[in-house]
């Protein structure tokens, strides 16, 4: 059985990863995300063995940051806001609303929020898998949002990087390897965010196909420029939504197969376990390897997430 606990500061997270017997696993709101990798897989790859039983879950410590949400600071003005990571999305949008601000993430095409609504949850599941959205190319994403973070590292020791300010030249951006890591770097406890303006943002100019209001997307997929419209053309009868601008494909794959890849594409899937995540560039792996070598040693928090060891 896994331990779950739900720590409501960050000197108690820190506590928790330092004092944990074993592997640390981030469910923020107490259920895996439908792109991470089931928990019995990520206990086989720390011993490089098949996928056969449950033995040695005991051994995991699960911290939800369901308790641990809210907003911290919001300057208005300055259009940045600092909140804690167990927060939802829905939740942050609902309170900068109300001083006509936003983050340009979530999913205000009404078909595509249906489509994808089982995949937004908390900050530190949204900014661990930096999915795609509807308006990644005309306002960016996660990368260009984030200015500034509070990490637990696999020590426990509590780590600032970043800052307030939108130009900040005082060391490395390591908040950025944080963004897309899935938590295999260190736990995403508090963000600062630059936010957007409500009556700026842009229209959608994303296109839809047949059945997308009823379709559940479980594919995402990024193509090069020069195969996106290949791509299009090779998932027509399972495609939910694409968007042109940045060439990105949402659809609904079926689970016994895989749609066709194109060189230098980005694909996550869900709902397939450890084919949730595929990754095929040796460099990439390598890179990833390294910096969990770096940053985790011990291979203590989220083991296996990124399907490597």
């Amino acid at each position: 059985m896994v331990n779950t606990l739900t720590p409501n500061s960050i000197d108690e997270i820190a506590q928790i990863v330092k004092d944990a017997p074993g592997p640390v696993v981030f469910d923020a709101q107490s259920a895996p995300h439908p792109f991470g990798l089931p928990t019995v897989y990520r206990q086989s790859r720390l011993n490089r063995g098949a996928v056969t039983d449950a033995i040695g879950l005991e051994n995991f410590t699960a911290i939800s940051l369901q308790e641990y949400s809210g907003v911290i600071e919001h300057d208005v003005d300055d259009q940045v806001v600092v909140v804690r990571a167990g927060t939802t999305v829905t939740q942050l949008q609902s309170e900068l609303a109300k001083v006509n601000q936003c983050l340009p993430y979530a999913m205000f095409e009404p078909r595509l929020a249906q489509a994808t609504a089982h995949f937004y949850g908390s900050l530190i599941d949204e900014i661990g898998f930096n999915l795609p959205h509807g308006l990644s190319a005309q306002c960016g994403s996660w990368r260009d949002w984030v200015l500034g973070m509070r990490v637990v590292t696999a020590d426990g020791t509590i780590a600032k990087c970043g800052s307030k300010a939108v130009k900040n030249v005082a060391g490395y951006d390591v908040q950025k390897l944080m963004i897309g890591a899935r938590g295999t770097l260190g736990l995403i406890a508090e963000v600062t965010l630059k936010t957007f303006p409500l009556k700026a943002l842009p229209k959608p100019e994303m296109q839809f196909f047949p059945g997308a209001e009823v379709k559940a997307a479980n594919w995402i997929q990024r193509v090069l420029p020069t195969d996106f419209q290949k791509a299009v053309s090779a998932h027509q009868p399972h495609l939910i939504a694409v968007d042109p601008c940045s060439c990105v494909l949402w659809a609904a794959a079926p689970g016994n197969e895989s749609l066709q890849r194109f060189s230098e594409d980005w694909v996550v899937r869900a709902g397939v376990g450890e084919r949730n995540l595929e990754f095929t560039d040796l460099t990439v792996i390598k890179l990833m390897e390294r910096a969990k070598q770096l940053f985790d040693p011990e291979n203590k928090l989220n083991p296996g997430e990124m399907g490597i060891c």
